[in-house]
């Protein structure tokens, strides 16, 4: 079993894991499969999403993976519904803390 932090900058963007995690189960917890899945919404711009991510970290359980989604620019006419954006590397504008 993984424990799988997702982040979701708007409750609209994290709405399609709540359908997904709860298809066919009663239980207020999400999982997918064995896996536990915590769900991490309202991290719109880099001041609430390093919020989250810190609390994230502050927690007992240490996740095997995170994962991000989200529109974050994907409203482009070349994409069509349902595509998926995968970048391999992350710029910010904002300094990291050290």
């Amino acid at each position: 079993m993984s424990l799988i932090y997702v982040f979701a900058a708007s409750p609209m963007e994290a709405e399609p894991v709540r359908k997904m995690a709860r298809a066919g189960d009663s239980n207020s917890a999400l999982s997918f499969g064995a896996n536990d899945v915590v769900l991490m919404d309202g991290a719109m711009g880099p001041k609430n999403a390093r919020s989250k991510a810190e609390n994230a970290l502050g927690r007992s359980g240490k996740p095997d993976a995170f994962l991000v989604i989200g529109l974050c620019g994907g409203l482009s006419a070349s994409l069509g519904e349902g595509s998926i954006v995968a970048y391999d590397a992350c710029i910010s504008t904002v300094a990291a803390s050290s």
